[in-house]
């Protein structure tokens, strides 16, 4: 058993570069509401527990969900120099059910991006996992390194205000404005000049973070260290015995592949939700835009019948059905009419309580996300249709809720004096570039021309609505100039067909916009007899779409039981409503932390 302890130590004194200090006889209870957040070294009005021994964590109630528990907890750097310098994981627990029957063990969780909290996503979505997988098992989250409370975390700009000065308005907060005739001589020189400033930008952040945090510290930050951080937690919370039970979802099905391929004889129970090919993710860089394409494989299937449900619904329901329409076509025509109109005009100057132009960029980024969250739906839809009114058009709405200007406020402090600087997007990329493989010495970098090109070929060709969007959405690219350390740390890259010790489930949603069922199939495949592949009805990505009753009485028995279906493959069926027809509940409150945290 380790001899590590659970233990925090004033936000001021944190350091990677120090060595170990002696034992600090308390235990800070971390929070934060669910974003993108990342550790700003501000001292506050910290809450100590009782000094933790060497084989547990002391959990406290989390001051913003007392519901859950939370704990920080100290782990080496390198775990191959157990007595070198730390390293802080912000943790988050929902305990199991009583009223289900007697603890099973614990379930550790991945919630994706890379640049999702785990902590703070824990508290609505921790339990839903803890009821799925039948209530006797304790949900472990966590922020993964450089990610929210977890310091040392990214950093790089000092503050969100910051950032927003360098980077907001340009093509990296915007996205792309894609032309109506993409492929056009015309239309490739426009997406070239954007890529272009794009370069610039990525080549500037990766500096700043290059200075401010350094490739020492960068470098510990990818998927191979979480892997090894997660065992280290198993090991002091269920015993070095105990199988690595697992939940990821999005990239956190890339930390599941890690996982069963660096573990494959230490991990039990484990469901990967919504499939990103590990393989592209860690051998292919990441600027080739070859594993984007082949995320976006269902996007416009699952678009079309995220329009085909408002159609369904009628105007009730979905604000931006028309009672004469007979498809859902007709409404993405009026979609992309107003599209087209943004793009002409160069935006739509908005008056409101927030002040800016609203660009053809900001709409389809909106609507792409939308797609993935059901809970949303009437919800954007409603200020969509606000916006498209031929009479009397409101965009106010439309675009408190496509404007990026949130990401980069100032933040308060919150009850512990943690100060949220925003940057998720620069801790995603800091995860994605220590994954991914990096460029040899003689190796040239891709050029803007190369990069469009490729992007027209891989991405765009799957989907003209979304292909030329989602590359800068969750910047796709940038690898290139981040910085490297001439020692890196360890970085696995395959083999990622392990013969495991439990079967595995892989799971997919019948229409995911973003992780198709054609690579939950294809990983299943790859783990023969200790595969298991479910597709389950619905449209949404990931978690974030409700279970079928057919997927949570799968999972149920397979926790508690270890059973799986004999089939390779098995279709779950929904009879669940029309989420346009539930009652709503979508809110930027729920909306923001969602957007732009997913692969």
């Amino acid at each position: 058993m380790s001899e590590e302890k659970a233990l925090d130590t004033p936000a001021d004194e944190y350091s990677v570069h120090r060595r170990r200090r002696p034992i600090i006889d308390v235990v800070f209870a971390l929070g934060a509401t669910c974003g993108l957040i990342v550790w700003c070294m501000t001292k506050g009005p910290f809450l100590p527990t009782p000094r933790n021994d060497a084989h547990s964590i002391e959990w406290i109630p989390c001051f913003d969900a007392p519901q859950a528990s939370c704990a920080t907890f100290r782990v080496p750097t390198n775990h191959s120099d157990p007595h070198g310098d730390d390293t802080y994981l912000a943790l988050s627990k929902i305990n199991h059910d009583p009223a289900s029957g007697p603890r099973l063990g614990s379930v550790y969780t991945n919630f994706g991006g890379p640049g999702v909290s785990g902590r703070s996503m824990c508290f609505e979505y921790g339990r839903r996992i803890r009821d799925l997988v039948g209530g006797r098992f304790d949900i472990i989250c966590w922020d993964p390194r450089g990610i929210g409370r977890t310091v040392p975390n990214v950093n790089c700009y000092g503050s969100a205000v910051e950032q927003g000065a360098v980077i907001g308005g340009t093509v990296l907060d915007k996205t792309f404005e894609v032309p109506p005739n993409a492929t056009s001589s015309v239309g490739r020189g426009v997406l070239i000049q954007q890529q272009k400033q794009a370069l610039r930008l990525m080549e500037l952040q990766a500096g700043v973070c290059g200075d401010t945090l350094g490739a020492e510290t960068i470098k510990w930050m990818g998927t191979t260290t979480l892997i090894q951080d997660m065992e280290y937690l198993k090991n002091v919370i269920d015993g070095e015995d105990a199988l690595i039970n697992f939940h990821g979802g999005s990239y956190g099905t890339v930390v599941a592949e890690y996982l069963v391929n660096m573990l494959p004889e230490k991990v039990g129970a484990v469901i990967a939700h919504g499939v990103a090919n590990p393989v592209k993710w860690a051998t292919e860089h990441y600027e080739s835009y070859s594993l984007l394409g082949e995320l976006l494989h269902d996007a416009e299937k699952s678009y079309h019948r995220f329009l085909q449900l408002c159609q369904a619904s009628g105007p009730p329901h979905c604000a931006l059905a028309s009672p004469l329409d007979t498809s859902g076509s007709e409404i993405q025509e009026r979609i992309e009419a107003y599209l087209s109109s943004l793009y002409e005009t160069g935006g739509l100057a908005v008056y409101g309580d927030k002040k800016g132009v609203l660009t053809s960029g900001l709409v389809r980024q909106t609507i792409f996300n939308t797609v993935q969250v059901p809970e949303t739906w009437k919800l954007v839809m409603s200020a969509l249709a606000k916006a498209m009114n031929a009479t009397h058009p409101d965009p106010k709405e439309l675009f408190e809720l496509s404007s990026s200007e949130h990401h980069y406020q100032s933040r308060p402090p919150a009850a512990d004096g943690y100060v949220s600087p925003g940057q998720g997007d620069l801790a995603r990329l800091a995860v994605s570039c220590a994954d991914a493989r990096p460029y040899g010495e003689d190796e040239a970098w891709p050029s803007a021309e190369k990069m469009v090109d490729s992007l027209l070929q891989e991405s765009y060709s799957v989907t003209e609505t979304f292909g030329l969007t989602v590359n800068l959405m969750e910047q796709h690219g940038g690898c290139q100039f981040w910085p490297r350390s001439s020692n890196p740390a360890e970085r696995f890259d395959g083999p990622w067909n392990s013969t495991l010790r439990t079967p595995m489930l892989v799971v997919s949603n019948s229409h995911d916009p973003i992780t198709p069922a054609k690579s939950g199939a294809e990983m299943a495949k790859r783990y023969g007899e200790y595969g298991r592949h479910v597709v389950q009805e619905g449209t949404g990505h990931s978690y974030l779409a409700a279970p079928t009753k057919c997927y949570a009485q799968i999972v149920k028995e397979y926790f508690e039981t270890g059973r799986l279906p004999d089939d390779p493959e098995t279709y779950c069926e929904s009879t669940l409503p029309n989420p346009f027809e539930q009652e709503e509940s979508g809110s930027t409150v729920l909306l923001r932390p969602l957007w732009r945290t997913f692969i």
